[in-house]
């Protein structure tokens, strides 16, 4: 029966989860989907209901009939296009609707324009139409604006006569298809006011048929915001009648951008994901208290990036490497049908998320990298881990075709900025675009707009600083945005973690393959617009390797930065695989294996992403200190220091990091054979809460995993027994005597309300850059040359007694004075230092004895140019 009832749902296409505990496998595919919006038409065209036909070209007639679950439609008369609508829905706004259709040739489906009077207004329609010319079959754009035939781009920045418009399927390249799939759809962007036209597609690739949507060339709607639109699929003859058949039509009003996952907590969900208004199956992890997510998006290949805010997506990108026998990039981004690029769970739990991506280096014509018509692929997997702090790995494992003439470089990251169809990538990252720096911090590159273009133009002006990266035992790598947040990746050039065999990999396995990682921006830019990846179903129009913008309201991207694999072999390629390889025990095949460590932190806290490196890294000299544990190995894979119970559930062991200059950073530790036990930390002697200071899980193996909220650089005392998990205590909390304590009041200002600032001016200050403790503003010290600065608040009508002080900081270090300070209380100033640290650290003064009836809070820098501290939920309260 037909249906046309409107209502909102999440429409489950198929969903696949095998959960157990705290164990997922869920694969994801090109079939795979939860698609969210709202249905506004669903009909299988099981009954006549309310559709009428009109002629939309020519001067013939037709007509039409339901029957059996199909609309068939036959036209009257040549050069005539005829069409049937319902009468009673209409579409507006951000949707799409589709339909499939029984043949290649004269047919399509279009959106008319309802008049004042209700009616369908045929001087106003655009549609996507299937023909077919000498034999072949052509995917045209057929539309009529202000009663002219076929303008297409109102814009004037394509002709109308362009093959984008007039697409002939001949398996050309980028576009290897003869004919569709029978599925026609259009698509409205209401973000951007264009329609995009898509046509379903088939290909049997390696064995196995995969489908998916192309595309044309989009159109700007010329037509008021908010015009409705009925769906019209049509019939369109030459010289003679035709009837063509036509079912299930569905139309679906869609979200113009993703959820707010502020609230959602460390998580990972499959769930329809949307960017730039366009939505498709995923799997999204999200963090505490924050909007970014990491997501594995069908729409991106699976492709993972960060989403920074709703405007900007950040990727870490691939392998990717060339053949100079065959076209294009060999590459997950070229895999549109998704015939190999896929994406799974290993792991979820509260401590840690775990995913599997596997991908085949691939151009858009499916042909393989070193394609020589065997079976054997060139396969890599990638395995992304996760805590709660935003930092992970990112583990490679390739495996490439051995079996045939490939002697090319290869590059292992590219950072790629990508913005929606509203933004450009340059305007979603500052001036600054990008920074290197090594663990030690001695050196700090700096790139800024101009720099790209004069390292384009003379390449040798990279020579040096690529020599010099490559030389550091390690490179970070911080890519910066206008939301106030860096995401960084780190690669190891230290050859102490080069694998000592092939067949026995031993801990260090993992981190460094034996040959350098190289940096690379001679040919990256933050000025390009490249638009065939993500969401772009065109074939490649500019030239082999990609597309490049026609028009701003396209998703595009950008890459800045890429680190790439070079000389493997003495004769200066990299095919022969003769040494510093591994052997796969299953399969016997050669592979190589680097792993990098990822994340975000705030702007430019080079401090942070350095603890976090040595804590991967570099974490310390660890003496275990009972008999009930041994220490095994640190898991440079999963960034996890990792032990094994002997008898009871107990492990206690010293870690100190002294010898390694390290502060350490939320550890990770891992304790095999503990069994269903509960988690009980005690550190330095003081019992943590589960929750807050650490949080544990028990996982499918039966160990304990711990992730340890806390950050130190001496020597520091764990002990790991069973027992309940700490609760949170229950307290009385005592009113906070400051006005404005959270710097939300005034938004981001120079003057917050209660506040006054002292010495340099514009040093001290209130801002909204994604990284607040709470809400969404704190209080920043920064100038770009020294300064000094106080920030303070007199609080009066205090009455005698004893009181605490409190606040949560971020500081980059390296200040000549920097405190939190009470004075003219009626006693000696009182101070605490801010020390260097990259995660919100609560300072505190108690017995502050008020004997004068009043007390000055205040935060002092006396800073170089560069330092900063962030302040936020400063408390001053009377001790009960």
């Amino acid at each position: 029966m037909k249906k046309m009832i409107k209502y909102v749902i999440s429409i489950i296409v198929i969903m696949l989860i095998i959960t157990t505990g705290i164990f997922k496998c869920d694969s994801l595919s090109a079939a795979a989907a939860i698609e969210n919006g709202t249905v506004v038409m669903d009909d299988s065209f099981d009954s006549s209901g309310t559709y009428a036909g009109l002629v939309l070209d020519g001067t013939g007639s037709g007509s039409f009939a339901i029957t059996h679950g199909q609309l068939g439609i036959t036209t009257s008369g040549s050069h005539t296009t005829y069409g049937v609508y319902n009468a009673e829905e209409t579409l507006s706004g951000h949707f799409y609707a589709e339909i499939n259709i029984d043949r290649d040739a004269h047919v399509g489906l279009a959106l008319v324009k309802k008049d004042t009077n209700g009616q369908p207004d045929t001087l106003n329609f655009t549609g996507i139409t299937i023909d077919s010319t000498n034999g072949k079959v052509h995917v045209q754009l057929m539309d009529r604006q202000q009663g002219v035939d076929n303008v297409r781009d109102n814009t004037g920045q394509l002709s109308t006569h362009s093959p984008r418009y007039d697409l002939e399927l001949n398996n050309q390249y980028s576009m290897p298809f003869t004919g569709t799939a029978k599925k026609l759809r259009i698509y409205r962007d209401d973000n951007t006011g264009f329609f995009h036209y898509y046509f379903l597609v088939s290909k049997t690739i390696y064995g196995e048929e995969k489908t998916g949507w192309m595309e044309i060339a989009p159109s700007k709607d010329w037509n008021p915001a908010g015009t409705e639109y009925f769906v019209c699929p049509f019939v369109k003859t030459d010289t003679s009648s035709v009837t063509a058949y036509f079912d299930h039509l569905r139309a679906m009003k869609k979200p113009k951008e993703d959820r707010d996952d502020t609230a959602t907590g460390f998580d990972i969900l499959r769930r329809d994901y949307n960017f730039s208004g366009r939505t498709g199956d995923a799997l999204v992890i999200t963090f505490p208290n924050t909007s970014r997510k990491y997501v594995f998006w069908s729409e991106m290949n699976y492709v993972p990036a960060w989403h920074i805010d709703k405007h900007t997506l950040f990727t870490y990108e691939f392998v990717e490497s060339w053949d100079d026998t065959l076209k294009g990039c060999f590459e997950p981004m070229s895999d549109r049908l998704l015939r190999w690029s896929n994406v799974s769970i290993i792991e979820d739990n509260d401590v840690r998320k775990v995913v599997k991506w596997r991908y085949v280096l691939t151009n858009p014509d499916y042909k393989v990298l070193g394609d020589n018509g065997s079976d054997e692929l060139p396969i890599v997997e990638e395995y992304y881990t996760f805590y709660p702090d935003e930092t992970g790995t990112r583990r490679i494992v390739f495996k490439p075709k051995l079996d045939a003439s490939w002697d090319k470089w290869h590059e292992l990251s590219e950072y790629i900025v990508i913005a929606d169809a509203t933004t450009k990538p340059m305007d979603n990252i500052p001036s600054n675009v990008l920074s290197v720096t090594n663990r030690e911090g001695t050196y700090t590159y700096h790139y800024n707009f101009s720099d790209f273009d004069d390292i384009n133009s003379d390449k040798s002006k990279f020579s040096s600083p690529r020599s010099t990266m490559e030389n550091w035992k390690q490179m970070i790598i911080a890519q910066h945005f206008n939301s106030g947040v860096d995401a960084f990746s780190v690669w190891s050039n230290d050859a102490t973690f080069e694998p000592t065999g092939s067949t026995s990999p031993d801990s260090t396995v993992g981190v460094y393959s034996g040959y350098k990682a190289s940096p690379d921006i001679s040919w990256h830019n933050p000025a390009y617009q490249m638009s065939h990846w993500p969401m772009s179903k065109e074939y490649y129009y500019t030239d082999d390797h990609k597309s490049e913008t026609t028009w701003d309201a396209q998703t595009s991207h950008a890459s800045t930065f890429g680190v790439e694999m070079w000389n493997d072999d003495p004769d200066g390629s990299d095919t022969h695989w003769d040494e510093k390889y591994l052997i796969d025990p299953i399969d016997g095949r050669k592979y190589r294996e680097w792993t990098s460590l990822i994340g975000v932190t705030g702007h430019h806290d080079y401090a942070s992403m350095r603890n976090h490196t040595g804590t991967w890294l570099y974490p310390g000299h660890i003496a275990v200190n009972e008999a009930n544990s041994t220490f095994s190995h640190i898991d440079y894979r999963r960034k996890q220091l990792v032990f094994d119970k002997q008898l009871d559930a107990v492990c206690g062991f010293i870690l100190d990091p002294t010898s390694k200059s390290v502060t350490v950073t939320n550890p990770v530790i891992k304790i095999r054979n503990w069994g269903t036990h509960p988690v009980k930390l005690t550190l330095n002697g003081a019992v943590l809460t589960h929750g807050t200071d650490y949080i544990s899980a028990i996982d499918s193996e039966g160990s304990a995993l711990i992730w340890v909220h806390r950050q130190f650089s001496h020597a520091s005392t764990f002990e790991i027994t069973d027992g309940v998990a700490t609760p949170t205590p229950i307290t009385v909390q005592e009113e906070n005597l400051l006005t404005n304590p959270g710097f939300e009041t005034d938004h981001a200002t120079q003057t917050p309300t209660g506040w006054t600032e002292w010495q340099t001016a514009h040093a001290s200050y209130t801002e909204d850059n994604g990284t607040a403790r709470s809400g969404n503003y704190h209080l920043a010290h920064y100038n770009s040359n020294a300064y000094e600065v106080s920030t303070y608040q007199t609080v009066t009508g205090l009455g005698n007694g004893l009181y605490t002080l409190e606040a949560w900081v971020k500081s980059s270090g390296g200040q000549g004075t920097c405190w939190m300070s009470a004075k003219n209380y009626g006693g000696n100033e009182r101070t605490m230092d801010i020390t260097a640290t990259g995660t919100w650290t609560k300072i505190v003064l108690t017995d502050i004895h008020v004997s004068d009836g009043q007390c000055e809070v205040s935060f002092y820098s006396k800073a170089n140019g560069g330092n900063w501290i962030n302040v936020d939920d400063v408390t001053f309260y009377k001790q009960p």
